[in-house]
């Protein structure tokens, strides 16, 4: 099961908006967190407005930056909400619980 901005693309409603893809995707992480995501060097930029997924695999490759990107990236998707349940993950997780397949504690 896949669960991300790319996964929930058209799966419903989402608050405050529709998580962004590929270069909108940095460029709100550069807006959301200035200090990290806004602060690698200039030149990695344009790769990762280009294509997110391989700049991403150059700077696993190549930076010590790599956990706090991450760590920048999972507080940036923690805003993100399902509403109610017009949204497909929300259902899923409401069936899945119904039939004791997922609990929460």
């Amino acid at each position: 099961m896949f669960f991300g901005a790319g996964a929930s693309r058209g799966s419903g409603y989402v608050n405050p908006y529709a998580p962004p893809l590929g270069g909108q995707l940095f460029n709100e992480l550069r807006n959301y967190s200035p200090s990290i995501w806004g602060n690698l060097p200039r030149k990695i930029h344009k790769n990762f407005e280009q294509n997110f997924e391989n700049a991403m695999k150059t700077v696993f490759n190549n930076s010590d930056l790599v956990p706090s990107l991450m760590r920048e990236m999972a507080k940036y998707f923690c805003i993100f909400r399902p509403i109610n349940n017009s949204n497909l993950y929300a259902r899923l997780l409401h069936d899945l619980r119904s039939l004791k397949l997922f609990l929460v504690h």
